[in-house]
């Protein structure tokens, strides 16, 4: 399967090559950060602008060469009905909602080298695969006829530095929550995909074909110092705070003084008070302007912090304020 994809993506270039243009200095959005910190609905908020495109699921199964798949599904009948994800938090999808597939492209093309036994960890990528990442993403632009790229890929803190090698003009948006409600929420899902795993094949096999070991049995922390969550299983909270302090603390000493291409968003702040951070998201992403439709207070905005043992450690707050100091 994997050499059917990237020769797909060989063909896709070989026909497409000659009406591409690769433009590195466009200003894409790569949104990345821990599962459940509202990259999701950062994603539906910046698509929804207009300004951007970004693959569907209606580029499945081809992923890797939208343009054939495209000519091949132009007359196709398909309705875009909205369903409920199986993540169970009120969010709807449908096959026209754009998702985290470009991460098929680095399965791919770097053979699952950062995928171990045990964690995900950055790997050195060499030049041919960020020259074939460009042509990819302006391949994807090529599709839906739009000049700015926009990604939802959790894995891509892994690799926040390459991409703004490939595009030195993009920008990288981790947004961010309060550490016990986030980890409280990885571990929610982490028990819903696990006791989904047991009895759906299928939906195991589709995470690990996308690389997503959020959850579930396949369950892989990302690593970006060498650090893991240890001590404690990813049943109780306390894994899931341990393993929060650990990617905002890498992510803030690698790029949290960077220059101004990472910037960091408040979830929590989002959620309150809407009116005053998408402005300055807007702006910062030269944007026009960006409605707060889709942000309501329900589902997980709702949660209230019960009394609970497994409370933050100290580390995990003392991250958690500088994030906040930090942030757009």
């Amino acid at each position: 399967v994997e050499s059917v994809a990237e020769a797909s993506f060989d063909i896709e270039r070989f026909i497409f090559k000659k009406n591409l243009t690769v433009n590195n200095q466009e200003h894409h959005v790569f949104i990345a950060g821990l599962a459940r910190a509202g990259t999701t609905l950062l994603l539906q908020i910046l698509y929804s602008s207009g300004c951007f495109c970004s693959l569907t699921y209606k580029d499945m199964p081809f992923l890797l060469a939208p343009n054939i798949w495209s000519k091949c599904i132009k007359n196709s009948s398909l309705v875009p009905k909205q369903i409920s994800r199986a993540h169970g938090d009120g969010i709807t999808i449908s096959v026209e909602s754009p998702e985290a597939f470009d991460e098929i492209f680095w399965r791919i093309l770097t053979k699952t080298s950062y995928v171990s036994h045990d964690s995900l960890t950055p790997v050195d990528v060499d030049e041919a695969i960020k020259e074939n990442f460009a042509y990819y993403i302006s391949l994807i632009c090529m599709r839906y006829g739009v000049g700015r790229y926009l990604s939802k890929n959790n894995n891509n803190i892994l690799r926040i530095t390459t991409l703004l090698e490939i595009f030195p003009k993009a920008t990288v948006v981790v947004p961010f929550r309060n550490p016990y409600d986030h980890a409280r929420s990885l571990f929610k899902q982490h028990m819903l995909f696990t006791r989904l795993h047991r009895y759906d094949q299928f939906s195991r096999d589709y995470m690990r074909w996308l690389c997503h070991y959020e959850f579930g049995l396949d369950h892989k922390p990302i690593s970006l110092s060498g650090d893991v969550p240890h001590g404690n299983s990813s049943k109780h909270v306390s894994y899931w705070i341990h393993y929060w302090t650990i990617i905002y603390r890498d992510l803030l000493e690698r790029h949290g003084g960077s220059s101004g291409q990472v910037v960091f968003v408040n979830y929590d702040e989002l959620i309150l008070d809407p009116s005053s951070v998408l402005p300055r998201l807007a702006d910062r992403l030269y944007l026009p302007h960006l409605g707060s439709t889709g942000i309501r207070r329900s589902g997980e905005a709702e949660e209230s912090r019960e009394s609970d043992k497994e409370k933050p450690a100290p580390e995990a707050l003392a991250v958690y304020s500088k994030l906040e100091k930090i942030a757009l």
